[in-house]
């Protein structure tokens, strides 16, 4: 029979037989994570003994600010003239680079690839590309910009692909009205016309696909 093995701080009874009170369990230290699978089901006390429902505290270093998004982008010529167009405005001013902040954004008929240039990088925006009349590819992405300058250039990208592809979903931990200003007015810059504001995942949630963040 499997023998859990336990971290010296229980202080197990001696006996395989029940006992009137349940033996002490001291708290694990706070910077240990826990995950409470068994839940208690009976009074009396077993050697397998349940952890307690984690809980969070103010150490727990919150998620990276990121973006989502859920579908492929049909690589048409309009999309990535417009891409083009926007990724070389922006560079004018955005520090850019390919994968892991070094050399050139790669852009061609199946990925747009970029980050921003080091130091100012973090996660990698890929997205793939779908050849023209390829069925919808409900293909989930996301990119971890933690409000570094190129931020801005995945929003607009983000935007702009919501503009050439109907049905294309975009979420995030920004709101509309403060965190994607530089987006929006990148994106006003170059094309001239403001971007239409995303369907949030207010309207997508229930679904189950996203959590609830949503715009303001």
């Amino acid at each position: 029979m499997y023998q859990p093995t336990y971290p010296s701080s229980f202080n197990m009874p001696t006996t395989e037989e029940p006992t009137s009170t349940p033996p002490a369990y001291h708290h694990p230290p706070t910077y240990v994570q826990h995950t409470d699978t068994h839940s208690p089901t009976s009074t009396t006390t077993h050697r397998h003994r349940h952890l307690p429902p984690r809980t969070h505290t103010s150490t727990e270093i919150p998620p990276p600010y990121r973006h989502f998004w859920i579908g492929t982008p049909v690589a048409s010529p309009a999309l990535l003239q417009d891409l083009t167009t926007l990724l070389t405005a922006a560079a004018s001013s955005i520090p850019l680079a390919g994968p892991n902040g070094t050399d050139l954004p790669i852009l061609g008929s199946t990925t747009l690839i970029f980050n921003g240039a080091s130091p100012k990088t973090f996660q990698t925006f890929y997205m793939p590309l779908r050849p023209p009349d390829s069925p919808p590819n409900p293909w989930t992405g996301r990119c971890a910009t933690v409000h570094k300058p190129y931020d801005a250039v995945v929003g607009a990208v983000l935007l702009l692909c919501q503009f050439h592809e109907p049905g294309f979903v975009i979420c995030s931990f920004g709101d509309w009205s403060g965190d994607w200003l530089p987006a929006r007015e990148l994106y006003l810059e170059v094309f001239g016309e403001e971007a239409e504001r995303p369907l949030w995942v207010d309207e997508h949630h229930e679904s189950g696909f996203m959590p609830r963040w949503s715009f303001d």
